[in-house]
């Protein structure tokens, strides 16, 4: 139905137009600007037409702009758009049109309390995809807001001072948010955002009251944290032996009283229950990933985000959650393993959660030999202490291999799903091993395409992959990457006695196909060699042709990719092998250009791309001889070399005056109808 039917005829527009500008001083030319503001489908011409323009701009024009099918790719933008909101709605009752309106001089604040949570709702929504470091600017406006909430008001509802509380809760839950990409590493920033509020909360008066719900959201944040020189000295005094009891190294370790050896969130912890709220299995899964408490199963203070909780009628579940994160918060495989065989309560059997950890523990690898990495901090694992115990207990307690415990899983009537399924096909040894559990998993009907690459050239059978959830998508292409078999040294593969070697005839078989193009007769030749790089890329381009959620905002399986070509692995050259560094090189700024201009530059793509170029570098002017780097004597392709490190040098200056210059000047782009 067309918009003319809603909008009547050209009689009944100009009166409800005449009656909009009476009631509120709404224009006609108001509304034109709006639609000149909203036209754009860039979020971020949106914002900045929205901010040259000097048309009433209503509140809920500020919140089209921060809907979350938006995206915002430009700091300049958003900054500009917090200080237009901070000095019209939070420094002022309303902007100042509206203010010189009579229709609005005794309505009070044009944003309440509860269209303030809204906004910051959106607002931290945004923030968290790309710029982490705004919440703590969000926080100064939050409190800021907060305190023009006058105390002794009353409404229907509640107080002032209850508001105030209630603002307070709600935005500590939403600073708890992880940022999309690098969660671990920006949580200081979350921290920094709920620390300012805390501050607020004690120096009000009377004091903001901190809530079960916000109290939670604080130990979410302690948890992701990495410990303080106080609690890194607590893990390395643990018992190596399992279960870690205290171990007093010297004198002044026994003097110290028990509760120096609890963790930030431990002791945070213990002040929700001081508060008067009973323990429930929200809070202690919080205590198990960030160290127990006194009385309850010891647990390694372990840096990790907040796993999804359960709530209403599916609240039993959270006894699963608080068993999987017993099991993660240990220091290698056997110590899971005892916990997988301890369960919370005796009989109960271990869900996919539980499972998925135990996974995440076997495939791990061995912690490196480095001082400053102490258990909890990383995701591997430690070496295992014996102590003194007899060869029959360490059998007893020797854990199964990722085979037995998968059985196990099937024996329980678990079919593979969500991270437990994903953490398989990211660590499966082959492609074979990855459709296997594929196969076993409730995504069957959704695989042919990772079958049969013939498929991928049938519309149909790609839009039925794009189906996959993108967490189980992205295991595939880690697990190709890491499968690519073509290293900095030459692979060399084993030939039939007809002089090819297996991958050669799978690719002979793949390559006949008479529906292939040249193009796409290399690419198959390739791939089926073994070169499972080329095959991610294919594979990625094609699911977020046909998944528009992924194309919109998925960055992983790029991030993975152009990581795999930054790392030991290169591509293969039909030049010659002094040629793969420069194959690798143009491909990985092909899929650079493609990803940043789509989705925006963030931290993980710089710094790949600054990688592949020490390593282009390195591979074109150096050879390996006798285990040693060595000049090479010559670089027969160093033209073409030279122009494509000229090219990636231009875009990481580029990419890293975006990353260090976030608030350039503000432009307007576009015309506005009343210049046009």
């Amino acid at each position: 139905m067309k918009i003319e039917t809603y909008l009547g005829t050209t009689e009944e527009w100009k009166a409800r137009v005449a009656e909009l500008e009476a009631t509120t001083g709404i224009t006609e030319a108001d509304i034109k600007q709006w639609v000149w503001i909203l036209s754009p489908q860039s979020g971020d011409l949106k914002i900045q037409r929205f901010l040259a323009s000097e048309c009433r701009k209503p509140f809920f024009l500020v919140m089209l702009l921060l809907a979350k099918d938006k995206t915002i790719k430009e700091p300049a933008v958003l900054m500009g758009l917090l200080k237009y909101i901070r000095e019209n709605y939070i420094l002022r009752e309303r902007p100042e049109d509206e203010m010189n309106h009579p229709a609005y001089k005794e309505q009070g604040r044009a944003m309440s309390w509860w269209h303030f949570l809204v906004l910051l709702y959106r607002l931290v929504w945004h923030v968290r995809e790309e710029w982490p470091a705004v919440f703590p600017v969000l926080a100064h406006m939050t409190a800021e807001f907060i305190q023009t909430i006058p105390v002794d008001s009353q409404s229907r509802s509640m107080t002032g001072a209850q508001a105030r509380s209630v603002v307070l809760n709600k935005a500590l839950q939403y600073f708890a948010w992880p940022a999309r990409i690098r969660p671990l590493v920006h949580m200081e920033h979350n921290w920094a955002a709920q620390r300012y509020l805390l501050r607020l909360a004690t120096s009000s008066e009377p004091p903001l009251v901190i809530m079960q719900n916000g109290y939670r959201a604080i130990r979410q944040v302690l948890i992701a944290l990495s410990k303080t020189k106080g609690e890194a000295r607590n893990v390395e005094r643990a018992s190596k032996t399992w279960p870690p009891y205290r171990r007093a190294v010297d004198g002044m370790d026994e003097r110290r009283p028990p509760e120096d050896d609890l963790s930030r969130s431990s002791k945070a912890g213990i002040l929700v229950r001081e508060a008067g709220y009973a323990d429930e299995f929200v809070d202690r899964t919080l205590s198990a990933l960030g160290g127990s408490l006194f009385g309850d199963s010891p647990t390694i203070q372990s840096r990790a985000l907040s796993p999804p909780f359960f709530y209403g009628s599916r609240a039993g579940f959270n006894i699963f959650v608080e068993w999987a994160a017993q099991v993660k918060a240990t220091r290698n495989a056997r110590e899971a393993w005892i916990v997988f065989l301890n369960p919370p309560e005796p009989g109960l059997r271990p869900d996919l959660r539980v499972y998925a950890e135990m996974f995440d523990k076997l495939f791990a690898r061995p912690v490196s030999d480095h001082p400053a990495i102490r258990p909890g901090d990383v995701k591997e694992v430690f070496p295992v202490h014996d102590g003194n115990l007899s060869k029959f207990e360490i059998a007893r307690l020797t854990h199964p291999t990722p085979d037995e415990l998968y059985d196990m899983m099937l024996q329980d009537k678990l079919r593979p799903a969500g991270k437990c399924l994903a953490i398989l096909v990211r660590n499966a040894p082959s492609k074979q091993e990855a459709l296997r559990y594929l196969r076993d998993s409730p995504f069957a009907a959704y695989i042919d395409p990772l079958m049969n690459r013939l498929k991928w050239h049938d519309a149909e059978s790609m839009k039925t992959l794009a189906r996959l959830p993108p967490p189980i998508f992205n295991a595939w292409i880690r697990m190709l990457c890491r499968t690519h078999m073509r290293k900095t040294g030459e692979v060399r593969l084993e030939t039939n006695k007809n002089g090819l070697s297996s991958q050669d005839t799978t690719a002979e078989m793949v390559i006949n196909d008479p529906h292939l193009a040249g193009e796409d007769r290399v690419l198959e030749r390739q791939i089926a060699k073994g070169y499972s790089i080329l095959e991610a890329i294919a594979l990625t381009r094609a699911f977020q042709t046909y998944n528009k959620r992924s194309a919109y905002g998925d960055k992983q399986p790029w991030h993975t990719i152009m990581e795999a070509l930054a790392g030991p692995k290169v591509l293969y050259s039909r030049f010659g092998a002094l040629f793969n560094p420069l194959e690798t090189l143009t491909v990985f700024l092909e899929i650079y250009q493609r990803t940043t201009i789509s989705k925006g530059v963030d931290p993980i793509a710089f710094e790949a791309l600054c990688v592949m170029m020490r390593k282009t570098l390195m591979l074109s002017t150096f050879v390996v001889e006798n285990g040693k780097l060595a000049p090479r004597q010559f670089i027969a392709y160093q033209s073409p070399v030279e122009n494509q490190i000229l090219r990636a040098h231009r875009l990481a200056r580029e990419a890293f005056r975006d990353l260090v210059n976030p608030v350039p000047a503000e432009e307007a782009t576009g015309e506005s109808p009343d210049t046009q």
